[in-house]
């Protein structure tokens, strides 16, 4: 049998990532069958088994997808407006959050999956370095400074 080229290998994930994509959201991850994700890619059930060993595999497939998109828009539209704690820049903040949620739904899909299905296994990780990474990101933003709560800034900042 040929060896399939990268991209074609490529395109088969993401169409069997997409189709579970539909279903884990609709179904939940443990209402959907490795069958139903095949039927739904338009793949046959063996096939799916070339690609991944396991439907956790194809979810944290689709969660590692989903995080690299999301650490992409920090960096081109969060990190910018780090700069500053006044107002009208907590306004704007605020403004690009509620976007980059509105169109990303399915990330936050994901999440309530992971924290409803597996005891937020699969994204743990994102809000315990959430902090720190904020600090590397502005220092200046977050450094000596203190909320009257006695918290530091990033820790409230990370919880809004």
């Amino acid at each position: 049998m040929p060896k399939l080229k990268d991209k074609a290998v490529e395109r088969n994930q993401i169409r069997i990532e997409d189709a579970a994509l539909r279903i884990f959201t609709r179904q939940g991850y443990h209402g959907t069958s490795v069958r139903e994700i095949a039927d739904e890619a338009g793949v046959s059930l063996g096939n799916i088994y070339n690609y991944y060993a396991t439907k956790e595999e194809i979810y944290c497939s689709l969660v590692r997808r989903y995080g690299q998109r999301m650490a992409e828009l920090q960096v081109q539209k969060i990190t910018p407006l780090l700069g500053s704690f006044d107002p009208d820049s907590l306004t704007r903040l605020a403004g690009v959050m509620r976007e980059i949620v509105a169109e990303n739904a399915d990330y936050w899909r994901l999440m309530y999956i992971d924290v409803v299905e597996f005891g937020n296994q699969h994204f743990s990780h994102i809000f315990q370095a959430f902090p720190s990474a904020l600090r590397q990101i502005n220092p200046a933003a977050f450094t000596g400074s203190q909320l009257a709560c006695g918290e530091a800034p990033e820790f409230a900042f990370a919880s809004v």
